[in-house]
Parts: structure tokens; C-alpha cells; sequence
């Protein structure tokens, strides 16, 4: 009996919601909503505070606030997700359930996002934007931990590399979006009409993770298989890749957020540029960080990713003082191009890789290895404002630069006996997988 056109659309439509594209695409909806929501309030924050009767220096705290949230969160949810929706299972039953469960857990971390825009949008006294602030932080550390699981759970590993670089495209895309939205909305319109997108867009973003119903790829038990032992942050540590490859993690946020500090006043003070053309100066970073993910999550599933954050550590060590350095607009333009690829080069490699790391171990702690980097990468963003504010202050924008790119450097030499290493088969994580170590970490 052949099947109406009703029942082959249908069809589709439960194929696209099994499958790994529509995965990809709501995490990476999910991703770039976050950054949107982050980063549309930061032009807006000043407004904000006066609204509630605050003063200037209070909006620093909002910032630390946001970073002590996420730090929380990020272990917390990480250790949750691989005992409750993650690895750790043999039975053809029990992966499903749990993936359950990290479904219930993303739309109770997505509802927490657009509930954080709402007191923003409602908040008269400060102590609400400061509370506003901290579940913002605190949905922004589950969603991170809760989507790059979800993508490492669902998405075959051998295009691991391209799923992640297709979700952090998304994700450097709400970086570029955010500020303009903030902007433009708050001016056109009025101060609530940022953050009635923002509930928007979180709305979008739960019903999308209501459609989908993706498979465990990585928890599907295979026959004759043994129970997987659960391994905890400190063992992941113990593993040299792990922690060297969190460092670059570390080196993308605290360049990038030092930069983000210092920016505005610099090219203002340099060139005249009023805060709207600084604006578009900065898709000169965002726009070939979007693009290269995209190249490089690809490339990552080909190449030895620790070359590939080896050549990203040199071209990110060498963007810091090029850019601080530039005398004309247009050198900045291309030194913007060159910091905006180097990123995607150390995160592109950097997330698949640390999947493929607990994959070898034999205990596929996704949520907790996911964790672990989103940790270092909050120290990142709440280090490097700090270092380039002091470096500018003591010296100039040249000196904070080459400051920020001393991590960078510092991370060449054991990346360049990681790639060796990884070559040669010798890797702390491969010697577990060839040994058969992976029922005793």
C-alpha cells in the first residue's frame, strides 16, 4: 500500500527530529540565544542600573555576578547530566531515559534564561538586576554544559568536529548580533524592547527542544559490552590533554574579553570612530570567527586536532600584538580578521577533542569533561578584563595586548609535544584505550 503525501511528510518530519542536523541546529539556536541575551544587555547595563537607583561602579558587580553563576553551575550540572542523562549504561533502556531527562533539564535551564530577562526587563531596585544577573549565569553555565552534551551524545564522532564548529558559528553569531540589537532596539524603540526579543527568542528556543527526540549514539550499548566505570573531575584532570587542552580554552576567553574591554575606548580615542562604528570595526573580529568555525569544525574531523591548536596557539600569540600594534584602521581590520580565526582555530579542535578524549577512557563523561572547559572558560572571561584594564592603565593598549597573548605563547611548546604524541600513538588517553585501562580509571 503506498504511502500518502501526509504520511512520506510525516515521515520526514520524525527522520529530521531523530537526526543529528536538528540537534546541532537547536543547540546552536539555544547557544546563540544565550549570547544574544548576554551581550544585548551590556550596552544597555548603565540605563539599567540608573533605573534601579544604582550607581556607575555597581556595574562591575553585575558583571562578576554573571561569571560566579556560571562557575556554580557548570561542575554541578555537569556531574548531574553523566549520572542522570548521560553515560554510564549498558541497557537499551535506560539511555533513552536519560536522554529524557537532559531534555526536561534544558527546557528548565532555558526557562531560567527567559525568566533572567524578565526581572531585567522588570527590575526597579538593584538587588533584582543583581539577582536577575546571577540566574542568567546560572541558566547560561546548564545550557553550555547541557547543549555540548547533547551534541557529543548525539552526533557520531567522526563529525563531532563539524557539529561542534557548526554550534559555535551560531554561537559567534549571537556575539556579533547581541550588541547591535541592544543598541539599535533600546534607541528606536525603548529600554524594554531588547529584552521582549530576548523572551522571544528564549520561547523559540523551548519549543524547538520540544520537537526534537534525537538518539544516544554514545550511550547505545553494544553487544557483548561491559558496564562503564564513572570517572570524576579530578581522574579527567589527571590526564594531561584534558587540562592542557582546558588551557586553550582559557587563552580564547581571557584574549578575547580582554580585548572586549579595552576596544571602544581605544579606537575612539584612536581613530574617532562614535560607538556605532566601533560596532561594525568589531565584525571585523566576528564575522571571520564565524566563518572559520564552520571551516575549522570541519577540518578537525580530518586533521590531528593538537596541530590544529598548535598552529591556533602561534597565529593567537602573534594577532595580540599585531593588533595593539597597527597603526591604521586597516591594518586593524586585517589584525581583527587574524585574533577572530585564531579563536575558531583553538575551540574549533578543543571541544571535539575532549569528547574523543573520554570516549578513549572508556567513560563517556560528556557533561563533566564540558563542565571542566566551561569552568576554565568563565576564569578566562573574568581574568582578562581584569589584565587588560590594569596593563592600559599602568602602561597603553600595546603593552595589555601583548599581555593577553602571553598564555598563548606560554601553551606553544607542551602543544607542540601534545601533536607529537598524539602522532605517535603515546597520548596519556590513548595508552588507556590500547591497554583496555578503561574498566579501572
Amino acid at each position: 500500500m503506498e504511502k500518502g503525501p501526509a504520511a512520506e511528510a510525516q515521515g520526514v518530519l520524525h527522520r529530521w527530529r531523530e537526526g543529528n542536523l536538528a540537534v546541532v541546529l537547536v543547540v546552536g539556536l539555544a547557544l546563540f540565544t544565550d549570547m544574544v541575551i548576554y551581550d544585548l544587555i551590556v550596552p544597555i547595563l548603565p540605563a539599567l542600573v540608573a533605573r534601579a537607583g544604582g550607581h556607575p561602579g555597581q556595574v562591575g558587580l553585575l558583571f562578576a555576578i554573571y561569571g560566579a553563576g556560571f562557575l556554580v553551575t557548570t561542575p554541578l550540572v555537569g556531574l548531574w547530566c553523566d549520572r542522570y542523562s548521560g553515560g554510564l549504561s549498558v541497557s537499551a533502556d535506560t539511555p533513552r531515559k536519560k536522554m529524557r531527562n537532559q531534555k526536561i533539564a534544558m527546557i528548565v535551564a532555558q526557562g531560567a534564561l527567559a525568566l533572567s530577562t524578565i526581572l531585567f526587563n522588570a527590575a526597579r531596585t538593584f538587588w533584582i538586576l543583581v539577582a536577575a544577573r546571577l540566574l542568567q549565569g546560572v541558566a547560561a553555565g546548564a545550557i553550555w554544559t547541557l547543549g555540548l552534551a547533547l551534541v557529543a551524545l548525539s552526533v557520531p564522532s567522526k563529525k563531532l568536529g563539524m557539529a561542534i564548529g557548526l554550534v559555535f558559528g551560531f554561537n559567534n553569531l549571537g556575539f556579533l548580533v547581541g550588541p547591535l540589537l541592544g543598541g539599535i532596539l533600546s534607541q528606536v524603540f525603548s529600554l524594554q524592547m531588547p529584552f521582549y526579543v530576548g523572551t522571544g527568542l528564549c520561547i523559540v528556543c523551548l519549543i524547538s527542544r520540544l520537537i526534537i527526540s534525537p538518539p544516544p549514539i554514545a550511550l547505545l550499548p553494544e553487544k557483548g559490552s561491559t558496564p562503564k566505570k564513572e570517572i570524576s573531575f579530578l581522574k579527567l584532570l589527571r590526564f594531561p590533554e584534558v587540562l592542557l587542552t582546558c588551557l586553550t580554552v582559557v587563552c580564547g576567553s581571557l584574549a578575547f574579553s580582554g580585548l572586549e574591554t579595552m576596544i571602544a575606548e581605544h579606537l575612539e580615542i584612536q581613530f574617532g570612530l562614535d560607538p556605532m562604528r566601533v560596532a561594525f570595526a568589531m565584525m571585523a573580529i566576528i564575522v571571520p570567527c564565524v566563518l572559520s568555525a564552520f571551516v575549522v569544525g570541519r577540518l578537525a574531523d580530518r586533521l590531528p586536532r593538537y596541530f590544529m591548536m598548535l598552529v591556533g596557539l602561534i597565529a593567537y600569540a602573534a594577532a595580540g600584538p599585531i593588533v595593539g600594534a597597527a597603526p591604521y584602521l586597516s591594518m586593524y581590520l586585517v589584525a581583527f580578521a587574524l585574533f577572530g580565526a585564531s579563536n575558531s582555530l583553538l575551540t574549533g579542535p578543543a571541544l571535539p577533542e575532549l569528547a574523543a578524549i573520554v570516549t578513549r577512557i572508556g567513560a563517556p563523561s560528556f557533561g563533566q569533561v564540558y563542565a571542566i572547559s566551561n569552568v576554565f572558560y568563565a576564569v578566562g572571561l573574568m581574568v582578562g578584563p581584569v589584565i587588560a584594564s590594569a596593563c592600559k592603565s599602568q602602561w597603553n593598549f600595546l603593552v595589555a595586548m601583548c599581555f593577553l597573548s602571553i598564555p598563548s605563547a606560554i601553551l606553544i611548546p607542551p602543544f607542540l609535544w601534545l601533536t607529537v604524541c598524539e602522532c605517535q600513538g603515546r597520548l596519556s588517553s590513548q595508552r588507556h584505550e590500547k591497554q583496555g585501562l578503561t574498566t579501572t580509571v
